[in-house]
């Protein structure tokens, strides 16, 4: 089976009696398959460390676990998800060390549930009271990233579509080989003392001090003889071997098959930092103390100095949109947003101007759309002008859409799927050069969105990723529902208003509840010194396969939010509903009942009755007489047959 590193759940069960004569085949020749209760890596049989269990239950619609020691089985438990860089860097680094240093007859490896890696191998003539489960690196907070299975532990088998059919050909280790491996997941750990790190970036100036292990074997004759994607291959003076170590990119870190006359031990790995505080011939000047990892320390003058290399700021829609940075679409439901953004990220694709009036610098670039809402059908309805004929629309060769397998993520957590959506978004831009990131919307990756610590988490990562990739995103959020009809203000915005000050650019869409005028609001951002002091209106047309925004002109906000529909009554100056809410909670306020209380029965927020409290007090001192609108709002009564004028 080929393995997919980017998208592992392609790597999962696609025939299921191949993948009970397989357990059934492992079980006979003594391997310890075990049954595993879903949702848990818990064994459902006790001493499975050491007994099989019987042959009857590795037959049951359950998942299964593979005990190690046993027929000499080892397993290298990768967990990608912890590491900071994302789940596919770790990934591409260990199963690149694994590839070129084992052959393919020595090991099967697997993709966990969480994105990670298992590595099966089997040792030789192996010490299993000494090489059993361990812990070979931590992340900087303590999460684990890469750690041993030896005997008295387990891997439970997700992938069983045909790797572990040649669980029995692969061919035995050494004990030496082994140490490699060890080796280098070891230069992996945050937490060991500072000589012992492998994050060398940290501790000493990026740049060519990330060499200082290459220079310094260097300094001895060595001398790189190949250069591959992830590593250079090197080599010591009069050596009959292709090569004797190995330096890492990522890293720095050098591991070394022989050492020659540099002092340094063979077959281990040593990192920068290590080399540095070996007091060699080579001398590197700290810039900056060692800091917290989670925030940058450096001389003014040098930071300001480092932003020279970084790209200018491309304008994608004047200042709201840039290259880079994030911006925030928003407005309540059901209003336009969609047709908007997708309108936008069209014109990203084309490298064409925003609505006859915004310039876009960026020219075409390839673009990505996350789709959290449309299903297949609707997608297909939405983009074909005739459903009946399929004649669908033709989009532009560099748009590319990304859609969420909901039977996957509704069942991770909100830091698996902000986890997963940005490794989706990364590999997009690794294959197909995404510049132009839209998310349609956010509600559905994170539980609460409206909750500021659940949605600032999240638009944290995409901010540092945007920054890291200049890849510019818009993202798509709702409003509290009391805004509709109203001023459109950024504190409306759902997950509070600390995500406006997050964001590089806002701009806001909205409705007249009564004419159906909608229309788009800029507001003043980084790059914006001074936004537009009008909104532009706006309709939505399909004249063919796609619905596209017709521009009206620019309008004060204030004079479209004021314009009524004919024949609103009470409605041109106030909402009967919240009058009559207002008036039911004045009453049953006044009768002893908690705010809170009423608001359950009435079915609104405890801010909602507040609010619709005001609008009643202000109803009542205009001192209407008209039957007709008093009739109304008795009919409107939130109270089952009760009367609240």
């Amino acid at each position: 089976m080929t393995h997919n590193i980017e998208n592992p759940q392609k790597n999962g069960v696609t025939n299921y009696a191949q993948f009970y004569s397989i357990r059934e085949n492992l079980h006979s020749k003594g391997y310890f398959i075990h049954p595993i209760k879903h949702g848990e890596k818990r064994p459902l049989t006790s001493g499975w460390q050491t007994t099989q269990c019987a042959a009857d239950l590795v037959k049951r619609p359950l998942m299964v676990g593979l005990g190690m020691g046993h027929k000499n089985l080892w397993a290298l438990d990768v967990d990608s998800k912890n590491w900071p860089n994302g789940k596919n860097d770790l990934n591409r680094q260990i199963l690149g060390f694994v590839k070129s240093h084992f052959a393919l007859n020595q090991y099967v490896y697997q993709y966990s549930q969480s994105g990670g890696l298992h590595f099966i191998f089997k040792i030789e003539n192996a010490n299993w009271s000494k090489l059993g489960n361990a812990k070979y690196a931590k992340t900087a907070d303590g999460n684990d990233l890469l750690e041993s299975r030896g005997q008295g532990g387990q891997i439970v088998i997700y992938d069983e579509s045909g790797i572990w059919s040649q669980l029995d050909n692969v061919k035995a280790i050494g004990l030496a080989e082994l140490s490699q491996l060890i080796e280098f997941s070891k230069t992996f750990d945050f937490q060991k003392p500072l000589h012992e790190s492998h994050d060398h970036s940290r501790w000493i100036d990026k740049g060519e001090n990330r060499w200082i292990a290459l220079e310094y074997l260097k300094s001895f004759g060595w001398e790189v003889v190949n250069e591959e994607s992830d590593k250079f291959l090197v080599k010591r003076p009069n050596s009959t071997n292709p090569h004797s170590g190995t330096c890492w990119k990522e890293t720095g870190a050098i591991w070394l098959w022989s050492s020659g006359t540099t002092g340094l031990d063979e077959q281990r790995s040593y990192s920068p930092w290590d080399i540095y505080q070996m007091n060699k011939p080579i001398k590197v000047e700290l810039k900056t103390k060692p800091s917290n990892p989670a925030y940058e320390f450096a001389q003014m003058n040098d930071y300001l100095q480092a932003t020279l290399s970084l790209p200018k700021l491309t304008y994608m829609m004047d200042g709201y949109i840039c290259l880079g940075q994030l911006t925030f679409l928003f407005g309540p439901e059901k209003v336009g947003k969609t047709p908007i953004a997708m309108e936008m990220a069209l014109n990203m694709a084309k490298g064409e101007k925003h609505f006859g009036h915004f310039r876009n610098d960026a020219g075409p670039v390839p673009t990505l759309y996350l789709d959290n809402e449309l299903q297949a059908r609707n997608l297909r309805k939405r983009f074909s002008s005739d459903e009946e004929q399929l004649m669908l629309h033709k989009f532009p060769d560099n748009f590319y859409r990304l859609q969420p397998d909901k039977a996957v993520t509704g069942l991770m957590s909100d830091k698996e799927i902000m986890d997963a959506t940005l490794e989706a978004i990364e590999n997009a831009r690794v294959n197909s050069n995404i510049q132009f990131v839209v998310i349609d919307n956010m509600a559905p990756l994170i539980e609460d969105e409206e909750k500021a610590t659940n949605a600032k988490k999240f638009i944290s990562q995409l901010i540092a990723y945007a920054d890291k990739t200049d890849v510019g995103i818009l993202v798509i959020q709702h409003v509290t529902k009391q805004y509709e009809s109203q001023i459109l203000r950024t504190s409306a915005m759902r997950g509070s208003g600390r995500l406006k000050d997050m964001a590089a650019g806002l701009i806001g869409v909205n409705v007249n509840g009564h004419t159906g005028q909608r229309y788009l609001k800029f507001f003043p951002s980084r790059n914006v010194e001074e936004a537009e002091s009008q909104v532009l209106k706006f309709k939505t047309v399909k004249p063919e396969s796609l619905i596209v925004i017709e521009t009206q002109g620019w309008e004060q906000e204030e004079v479209i939010i004021q314009e009524r529909g004919e024949g609103e009554l009470l409605d041109e100056i106030f909402n009967l509903e919240h009058v009559d809410i207002g008036s039911a909670f004045i009453r049953l306020k006044r009768d002893g009942n908690k705010a809170d209380d009423i608001a359950e029965q009435l079915g609104c927020s405890r801010q909602h009755l507040y609010d619709c409290k005001k609008v009643y007090e202000k109803w009542e001192k205009q001192n209407i007489d008209n039957k007709a609108i008093r009739d109304k709002v008795l009919s409107l009564s939130p109270i089952p047959g009760d009367s609240v004028l």
